[in-house]
């Protein structure tokens, strides 16, 4: 029976596939910027684990495998087998490591952020408001038309009163000027005009008795 290699005697390149063997894969990289070979891996401490980014339980199961690797190697180069200590004890460290494991995977699940909530929907716009009422003012009314012509009839039917009082006026100046045709003439002119001015004057009194 082959003896498995001593991890000792590792290259960079194994202790990588050491490292992805035991379910630690993700460290090879960091591993290999150090450049850790077998050499320095046997003599590395838990600190030193925590510097090339291990953490506590992932430097336990590094070593715990680590010792389990070692125990093989040198327990194989005898005569073709273990003897019963190192059997039990590489059991040992075996259920050891697979008890890590599962403690690593739980670590490893817990510790993953918790999926983001899904986006609540966008509410609703809000309903437009309604447009204000219109009020419809109702027309003016047509401002009141004044009577032309009554107040036309008032002047006219003054007018004419007035000339007809002037007239008999103006025949008994002429008799005492001795031209009676001019003095009826001047009475009825002066008569009509004066008839007129009275028209307008009544019509002026009748607004005012009406606005009373």
């Amino acid at each position: 029976m082959v003896a498995p290699k001593h991890p000792k005697d590792f290259s960079c390149d194994e202790v990588g596939m050491w490292l992805v063997a035991i379910g630690l894969g993700s460290k090879v990289e960091l591993f290999d910027v150090a450049g850790v070979d077998g050499s320095m891996l046997v003599i590395l401490s838990t600190d030193d684990f925590a510097e090339l980014g291990l953490s506590g339980l992932q430097g336990k199961k590094l070593m715990t495998s680590l010792e389990s690797a070692k125990a093989m190697a040198e327990g194989g180069g005898g005569g073709g087998g273990v003897d019963e200590a190192t059997a039990k004890r590489l059991q040992e460290l075996e259920d050891e490591n697979f008890a890590l494991r599962q403690q690593l995977a739980a670590y490893q699940q817990a510790s993953a952020p918790p999926p983001e909530p899904a986006p609540e929907p966008a509410p609703a716009p809000a309903p437009a408001p309604p447009p204000p009422p219109v009020h419809h003012a109702p027309a003016p009314a047509p401002p009141p038309q004044r009577r032309q012509g009554a107040v036309t009839g008032h002047v006219v039917a003054g007018a004419a009163g007035g000339a007809a009082r002037g007239a008999i006026k103006g025949a008994v100046v002429g008799a005492v000027l001795g031209d009676a045709g001019k003095g009826a003439a001047a009475g009825a002119a002066g008569g009509a005009v004066g008839g007129a001015m009275g028209g307008l004057g009544a019509r002026r009194r009748a607004r005012m008795r009406a606005r009373r």
